[in-house]
């Protein structure tokens, strides 16, 4: 290797390591300190992981008696609070609007993965926890059925952006509750009817180059076909064109394409034109 870039690898490496161990520096104390001021500001989920993370590190650290402690009467007095007030929240929402029910769901998630994290720690020794998968899964019921229903509505509506529309809300339910009913027909309709067909000319497009130096012949339909696909992918929706080809207007109505792109005939560049350069 050469010394230059030996030297810079090193350089590199230097920075990138201190920033390893900054990263974990924060102390146990400055976790809990962080995990009070996200609970005042009603961020339980982030007050309990950090409250659950300092008080791994003052335990794995060896910290004195008293950070241990604090970490856990955080714990054990907050704990229990996160589970309630995040019950009370995915109530109120499966409650509310439809908008509101559609989201309990992420609540329930985040009191599954709180419970699930404190059970596998070495806090689980003195904190109970509570199995919310029952409520997450019907949660996740709701949230589908209103997407459902919405997605529906956008098929019916029968215009090329509602099908669009219609495929991410599908997506969304298959996500939540893999083969949720009929999703899978109407995910391939609404894929079929949201993409745009368009066709390409199979026919050449010649691009001859005379002059006293050159005579030659070219085929710019690649280059062509390429500039105008990249075009249009950047104006449409890229992940509803289909590009193919055709050899006429017919051929591509035939093919289901909406759209005939022929760009056709000679380019010429015929030039007896001589330079001449002198010093005078």
């Amino acid at each position: 290797m050469n010394r230059n870039i030996r030297r810079f690898t090193r350089f590199l490496l230097l920075p990138l390591m201190a920033l390893v161990l900054l990263s974990g520096c924060i102390s146990a104390a400055k976790l809990l300190e962080k995990a009070e001021r996200a609970w005042s500001m009603g961020l339980y989920f982030d007050a309990i992981d950090g409250a659950l993370q300092s008080y791994e590190k003052a335990v794995d650290k060896n910290k004195e008696q008293a950070e241990i402690d604090a970490s856990r009467e955080f714990l054990i007095e907050r704990f229990p609070l996160f589970n309630e007030n995040l019950s009370k929240i995915a109530e109120n929402q499966l409650s509310g609007t439809d908008t509101d029910k559609a989201k309990a769901w992420e609540t329930y998630q985040q009191l599954v993965q709180m419970n699930s994290r404190i059970g596998n720690s070495i806090a689980s020794s003195f904190l109970e926890t509570v199995d919310y998968s029952t409520q997450l899964r019907n949660a996740k019921d709701v949230a589908a059925q209103i997407k459902y229903v919405k997605s529906l509505e956008l098929i019916g509506q029968d215009q090329r952006s509602s099908y669009i529309e219609a495929v991410g809300l599908l997506l969304e339910i298959n996500n939540l509750v893999p083969g949720y009913r009929d999703i899978g027909n109407l995910l391939k309709l609404s894929y079929q009817e949201g993409t745009l067909v368009i066709a390409f000319s199979d026919r050449s497009l010649y691009f001859n180059y005379n002059t006293e130096n050159s005579d030659r012949t070219v085929d710019l339909r690649s280059e062509m076909d390429t500039a105008l696909r990249d075009y249009i992918k950047e104006n449409d929706y890229p992940d509803f064109l289909k590009f193919i080809t055709a050899g006429s207007v017919k051929s591509a109505e035939d093919a289901g394409a909406v759209l005939f792109v022929d760009v056709q005939g000679d380019i010429w560049i015929d030039s007896e034109v001589v330079d001449s350069y002198s010093n005078g």
